[in-house]
């Protein structure tokens, strides 16, 4: 019998192909470039992550439309890789349980966990909209390889298993973490995280076949 009982799932270009910070900066009427110069700038340490956020707010305009309906709107569009809903479906069978854990949003996540049949999600940041529905702040876990790193933790703890028993796919720098404390990353090639992987494969399809 494998040592490892649980997958965990990274989100963004994991079991998606896409970015869900910037999809909603831009569906909230940001441009890629103002994006972009604000990343650039906390990155550098001109701005502070609380100031970044207040900058990425501040840059998002109004219409007739909430915040709140284009966020639903967004994220009801999930955008999964091709064959998600069967490669989970096919992990869960060779008897492991299935969790996503990601920094990105709750609302999104939960969507994504919805139509995987996944009944275990972590976020790391929630929206948070003022009474007319526009987005008036974030609640951010603070760094998100550590984060991820905790969330996965009480995951862990509630199932009663040793993190050695995790198995984590994903894709970033904010997985190394997680790659780091279990000793079972998996992660795709020409990525980020591939360097401190486990094991590497070339696409989602692969996963199973090195479970």
């Amino acid at each position: 019998m494998k040592h490892e009982k649980l997958v965990c799932f990274d989100l963004d270009g994991t079991l998606t192909d896409s970015h869900s910070w910037e999809r909603l900066n831009m569906a909230l009427g940001m441009t890629l470039e103002q994006d972009a110069q604000l990343y650039q700038s906390y990155t550098r340490g001109d701005i502070s992550y609380d100031e970044w956020m207040q900058r990425i707010i501040a840059s998002y305009t109004r219409s007739e439309e909430t915040h709140e309906q284009i966020v639903e709107a967004l994220f009801s569009e999930t955008l999964l890789r091709p064959g998600a809903i069967s490669i989970v479906k096919e992990i869960k069978a060779l008897g492991y349980l299935v969790v996503i854990v990601s920094g990105t949003f709750d609302r999104y996540i939960a969507q994504v966990a919805r139509e995987l049949e996944v009944d275990t999600y972590r976020a790391c940041t929630r929206i948070v909209f003022d009474d007319a529905g526009y987005v008036s702040g974030f609640e951010h876990s603070g760094d998100e390889a550590q984060a991820k790193l905790q969330l996965l933790q009480e995951i862990a703890t509630q199932q009663e298993l040793a993190l050695d028993q995790c198995v984590c796919v994903g894709d970033g720098a904010n997985d190394l973490e997680l790659f780091a404390a279990t000793g079972k990353g998996v992660a795709f090639t020409n990525t980020p995280a591939a360097e401190k992987a486990w094991k590497v494969v070339e696409s989602l399809e692969d996963v199973p076949s090195v479970l």
